[in-house]
């Protein structure tokens, strides 16, 4: 019956079990950082030529249909609470167990290109202040993480939760010298949009496209719920929590945005907060390019940590090979996975150029949520599941399913053009 199945998914037992260590403030902090982290400080510039002054609308809609997906991550993960629970998802909603297995590294493979492509941007900054060869300070940098995360998953979170709230306290520099209230600006901004048409839409279109990438995270916090206390009730209110606070934060920065250069100037620009902030305050950007580098290097953990799991969660499945899903019984961590993502990361970053990778991965992530909702969609239509699981309305799943999968025919219809242009 399902509800057996939802229950005990079978998976193979490693010798030591993952410590259940992660409270609600430690998960809630890991989301807003593996989204924030990549979010904001990356697309405002793009996503403001795109949309003009409609770009806090973008980030309003985009963060609703993120809701979406994040709803449903959110109920999934009570119904199964395991790692690599992307392929666990697929597998029990849709039976598509090769599927779900490509879905799971494919997340597994995005947190390792995330992380070799921080790790690039990371040693740009590191060679300012330190005088040595672009690979060794790769190499250093990436054992210096690798390391962390393998120490154990409370001194990873509490590093990440630290590094975090540097990069909220960014964004709220930027609010903090806002040249008027929220209401203003927003009125401000209303007055100097452009009426809308069928060009404006179709600008709005993909400043949404790229705002809905800075609002996912939520498919890295559910790959930590086996170390999560209370997971049942837990993850649902962190997912809920980073959501909404990254959408006020998204929103009213992007209100500070449209209120201090024109949309169309940040284009292109390779450090959109750190200008609006200079031209704000009257400043050096220095702190932001020290920001800059505290993101890179929460990032980079976020990522290893996610990916590390993928890798145990789908060895625990039977999906790949049992020796990575060990787990020490000294750390409680899964080191030969961490190690395994660590030399895929190094030879990535040391030996490929990443944009085709990362292109790649972003459409089988869109793919992935797609699956990912329709899994729930169907799981929906049997029995009810235990009461301490999150449940959340039948149509939720399938509008996800819905807006990712038209994200995904505009990504690849995009891509499409972009090539045989």
């Amino acid at each position: 019956m399902q509800r057996e199945t939802e229950t005990a998914i079978k998976v193979r037992q490693p010798q030591a079990a993952l410590a259940r260590k992660i409270t609600l403030p430690l998960l809630t902090l890991y989301g807003l950082g593996t989204t924030i982290g990549a979010g904001v400080y990356v697309v405002i510039g793009e996503s403001g030529a795109s949309a003009g002054y409609y770009l806090p609308l973008a980030f309003l809609i985009a963060g609703v249909i993120a809701g979406l997906s994040a709803a449903s991550f959110a109920e999934l993960a009570t119904r199964f609470p395991v790692s690599a629970g992307e392929a666990a998802y697929i597998r029990e909603g849709l039976g598509l167990r090769d599927i779900s297995l490509i879905a799971g590294l494919a997340v597994a493979f995005s947190g390792t290109i995330s992380s070799a492509t921080l790790l690039q941007g990371g040693v740009g900054y590191l060679k300012q202040i330190v005088g040595a060869p672009d690979a060794l300070l790769f190499i250093l940098l990436l054992a210096c993480l690798g390391s962390l995360v393998t120490w154990g998953i409370l001194k990873s979170l509490v590093m990440t939760a630290l590094l975090t709230l540097v990069e909220i306290a960014g964004l709220l520099l930027v609010i903090l010298y806002a040249p008027a209230d929220p209401i203003t600006m927003a009125a401000n901004a209303s007055a100097n949009a452009a009426p809308f048409n069928l060009t404006l839409l179709t600008g709005l279109s993909a400043s949404i496209l790229l705002a809905f990438f800075a609002f996912i995270g939520f498919e890295d916090m559910v790959n930590v719920i086996e170390e999560v206390k209370e997971p049942s009730r837990t993850m649902p209110r962190a997912i809920a929590l980073t959501l909404i606070i990254t959408i006020v934060l998204y929103i009213w920065v992007a209100l500070v945005a449209v209120s201090t250069v024109p949309p169309g100037e940040l284009r292109g620009s390779d450090a959109p907060l750190a200008e609006i902030f200079g031209r704000l305050s009257g400043h050096s950007t220095e702190a932001f390019s020290v920001i800059a580098v505290i993101a890179v290097v929460n990032g980079v953990i976020i990522q290893l940590v996610m990916a590390s799991r993928v890798l145990y969660g789908l060895a625990r499945q039977g999906q790949i090979p049992e020796m990575l899903g060990w787990v020490s019984p000294t750390t409680h961590t899964p080191v030969i996975a961490t190690l395994a993502v660590c030399l895929v990361v190094l030879a990535l970053g040391l030996t490929l150029s990443l944009r085709d990778l990362a292109q790649t991965t972003s459409a089988l992530t869109l793919a992935a949520f797609a699956l990912v909702n329709l899994s729930l969609w169907r799981l929906k239509r049997g029995t009810l599941p235990e009461r301490n699981v999150f449940t959340i309305p039948r149509i939720i799943p399938i509008l996800g399913f819905l807006t990712t999968s038209l994200f995904l025919a505009a990504e690849l219809t995009r891509r499409i053009v972009a090539y045989f242009g």
